[in-house]
């Protein structure tokens, strides 16, 4: 009778406990509510397999390396709207990417008016 009344008290510890575990998971994911795919950064999105700029499932085929990561894409317009501006989509630049992209802007923004002129550019031009 002792040991019996010991085992039914082993058991009631143990769905207690068991209740009480499943308290806790509950309350975690009540602390943690699910983010809308529209609200989610590029390291969001890109952590739940969506692709950062039209929030649709990634492909591993349209990829950029940015730093230490590598983001993929739906498709490849959305890879390159990304690549113009990845701080739009909430990715985040180290100082060395900043300063490629600084060196690509300023290379990019030469005009031929501040290139030199050579010969040829003074015939086609009618000169």
């Amino acid at each position: 009778m002792m040991r019996g009344l010991w085992i039914l008290g082993v058991l009631l510890a143990l769905a207690g406990w068991t209740a009480h575990a499943a308290e806790g998971e509950a309350a975690k994911t009540a602390e943690a509510p699910k983010k809308e795919p529209k609200d989610m950064n590029a390291d969001e999105a890109q952590a739940a397999g969506l692709c950062p700029v039209c929030k649709q499932e990634s492909k591993p085929v349209y990829r950029v390396e940015l730093g230490d990561k590598i983001y993929n894409f739906h498709s490849r317009d959305c890879k390159k709207t990304f690549a113009a501006s990845p701080e739009k989509f909430g990715a985040k630049l180290s100082d060395a990417d900043k300063a490629k992209r600084e060196a690509k802007k300023t290379d990019a923004g030469k005009t031929a008016a501040e290139e030199p002129k050579t010969e040829d550019d003074g015939m086609m031009m009618g000169k």
